[in-house]
This record gives C-alpha cells, structure tokens and sequence, in this order.
C-alpha cells in the first residue's frame, strides 16, 4: 500500500505498494514472486479537502507466486488545507483629510474566504464598513488584510501597507475693498475657507 499526506492543490504524488509477510528468511529479491500489482488512486490535483482520505487501491496487477498469495490493503491518500497566494493591500497608497471613505484593494491571495481590514494602532486612520476612513491629516495609517479560511485554504494575512496621509488645503483670501482717493485705511482681514467634514474655525 501506499499513504501520502499531502496539501491541497499538490500534484499526484508517485504511488506504489510494498509487499510485506515473506517466510523462510526470503526477501522479495529471494522469493519466487513476480510481476507487480496495479496501483490506482482517483486523486488529482483538484480533489478538494472534504473527499480526503482518498484511496489507493491495489489489485493484482501481472503478481504471480507458486508459494505465497496475495491480501490487497488500499493506502490513502490524506489533503490537508493548503496555504493562500501571497496577500498583499495594492491600494490606496495615499488619501486627503476629509477625502471620502477610500475603497481597498488587494492582490492575491486564494479561494473563496470574506477579506477582511485592520488599520491597528494607526492615528491618522480607521476601517468603517470595509473602507479607509481619515481621522487625521498628521500621523501613521497603516493597513493590514485577512482573508479567511475556506474549504481548501488556509487563512492568509497581508504585510501592513503604508498610506501617506496629507492635510487638507485652506484658502485664505485677502478682504477686497474700494475707496475714494484719501478715504482712510479701510479694515482689512481675511477670510479662511476649504474645512472638510463639516468643521468650521471655531
């Protein structure tokens, strides 16, 4: 019989059998055994997690002995999860205090698991409803992506991907006035305009 433990996706391994209960101080090389048997498995490399273990059949194949017969004992073919594609967040690479919510994108990974995002200990920004939301244009953002479990996959976790945060830009306009030739110095001030997500100056 032949057993493998192997990963899903992998190839058909090599698969054999061993013929075991010589007597007489006799090996195979010894013995008056000849031929081989037939070693089968419907394993390819599509077979899915939940068909495993899957047989290795042996029969008779062209064996033949004057002095022994032959019992047949399958071996087993045994698919474990395998590990995803390298997963990585391709995006955004960079976002704008008071930007809308950014969508992310990532590369990668395999099957069919929800991804799911983390911005850990970033100050500058968070995950609300699967987007990039900006909490501040100063500090660290910095986004991590998992994608879960299915039936053939392990879970995959991504390498934490840099957002470069810029502030907002503000508009500050000089007042405008006109006046008669000698009208004194009128009051002049300025006026700031640009806030983003609803704040104002005070």
């Amino acid at each position: 019989m032949c057993s493998s433990d192997l990963a899903y996706g992998d190839p058909v391994p090599s698969i054999d059998a061993t013929i075991t209960g010589y007597v007489n101080g006799e090996i195979r090389a010894t013995s008056d055994v000849t031929g081989s048997p037939s070693v089968t498995t419907t394993y390819t490399s599509a077979t899915s997690v939940s068909a495993s273990p899957v047989a290795v059949s042996v029969a008779v194949g062209t064996l033949a002995s004057s002095n022994y017969t032959f019992d047949y004992v399958a071996g087993a073919i045994t698919i474990t999860k395998a590990d995803q594609a390298t997963l990585a967040v391709t995006g955004p690479t960079s976002i704008t205090y008071g930007d809308a919510d950014a969508t992310i994108t990532t590369s990668g990974g395999s099957g069919d698991g929800d991804v799911t995002y983390s911005a850990g200990t970033s100050t500058a920004c968070s995950i609300v409803d699967g987007k990039l939301h900006v909490t501040s244009g100063t500090g660290t953002c910095e986004i991590v992506a998992t994608k879960a479990a299915d039936a053939n996959h392990l879970a995959a976790t991504s390498d934490a991907a840099t957002v470069t945060v810029g502030k907002a830009t503000l508009t500050v306009t000089g007042s405008s006035h006109t006046v008669a030739y000698g009208d004194p110095v009128p009051s002049i001030d300025a006026t700031i305009t640009g806030y983003v997500n609803g704040e104002i100056r005070a």
